[in-house]
């Protein structure tokens, strides 16, 4: 049987709410460095405004090399960066705007999208924070802020920001969508339905949305518009094995299918996603060194805060090690105290959400 994935983040929808914001175009007229040079300036806007990322980096960099003071040359150098993944260097161009221009919202915005990408979430939350306090109508950073939050332990804090961002911006179905995802992560599925409904009004056409609400209806036993929606989900976006999977998981439940047509689904899952690996698999090479250490892999999306702590800790504190080696394969975003005490019973630590 296919396993239901995690419903928070595992799998978001893609809009303008999960990419990043458009920059707007450099002013030609904004600063002196950037009057004498009116054709670079032209050339880097054109490349932004047709994605050729990598020409736009080359020009904002002919621009700061002559010392420009015009800020909105170094968030758009740094978006750019951005784009071609040189992160690092975003980072260090994001503070030259930042240096340049305080208060500027973009700046410490984009530089919080450099600390994400550079993995240290610490230096990203204190920009984005930073970046709401200067100006709260940056639409894309409610979604943002609301992941690192909910990744980092935070998640009243990320509640709060998500119902901020809704007062702010109620037509952004998204927003609806991460607050049922909370909702459903806290077991509350009932107010995840409610949000969903929220978000499908608004997008009645997103397959995760449609997945995640089939799963929180379900939850709560209306199994029949539940396989509707997974059902909806499926034929929107057959090729994603999450879905898929949802849809599995809920027809299993579901009286209205007989036992033929749930193994006749499990078997269509299995032609679609695992038939085309299996030319890919080799031979298990067995080591018969009868000294060796059993390798043991668990794979879980609940190595946290969760009630699976209380079934899985002692099993894995008391494996013998001298004869054992312990895999734990770990499928979620958040990490806490209860994942890093996981983490240090186990020989290895491999992130795979």
């Amino acid at each position: 049987m296919a396993v239901s994935p995690n419903l928070l983040f595992t799998a978001l929808k893609q809009s303008a709410a999960s990419v990043f914001r458009k920059r707007k175009i450099v002013d030609v007229s904004t600063d002196q460095t950037t009057k004498d040079h009116p054709e670079i300036i032209k050339q880097a806007n054109a490349a932004v405004r047709s994605e050729d990322f990598s020409a736009a980096v080359g020009l904002y960099a002919k621009l700061a090399d002559a010392k420009s003071k015009n800020p909105d040359i170094y968030i758009s150098y740094g978006y750019s960066l951005l784009k071609v993944t040189d992160f690092s260097r975003a980072k260090a161009v994001l503070k030259t705007a930042i240096e340049l221009a305080p208060e500027s919202a973009d700046a410490h915005y984009m530089l919080g999208k450099a600390c994400i990408a550079l993995n240290d979430h610490s230096a990203a939350e204190t920009a984005w924070v930073t970046s709401h306090r200067l100006s709260p109508k940056i639409e894309s950073l409610y979604c943002d802020l609301c992941l690192l939050l909910f990744t980092v332990g935070k998640v009243s804090q990320a509640r709060s920001f998500l119902k901020s961002g809704i007062e702010n911006f109620p037509l952004n179905s998204d927003l609806y969508f991460y607050l049922g995802n909370l909702d459903a992560e806290n077991a509350d599925y009932a107010e995840a339905a409610i949000a969903y409904q929220k978000a499908i009004d608004l997008d009645p056409t997103s397959p995760h949305l449609l997945s995640n609400y089939g799963t929180a209806l379900r939850q709560i036993g209306n199994l029949t518009l539940s396989t509707e929606l997974t059902k909806k989900a499926l034929e929107l976006a057959p090729e994603i094995p999450s879905i898929f999977s949802n849809y599995l998981f809920g027809i299993q439940y579901s009286p209205a299918f007989t036992k033929e047509e749930k193994f006749k689904a499990h078997l269509e899952y299995a032609e679609k996603f695992e038939t085309p690996f299996l030319a890919k698999w080799g031979n298990y090479k067995n080591d018969t060194n009868q000294n060796r250490k059993i390798r043991i892999g668990y794979v879980s999306g609940d190595f946290r805060n969760h009630s699976l702590i209380f079934f899985i800790a002692p099993i894995l504190a008391n494996h013998d090690k001298s004869r054992f080696e312990i895999y734990c394969y770990y499928a979620h975003p958040l990490f806490d105290a209860d994942s890093e005490r996981i983490k240090k019973m186990s020989d290895q630590w491999l992130i795979c959400h």
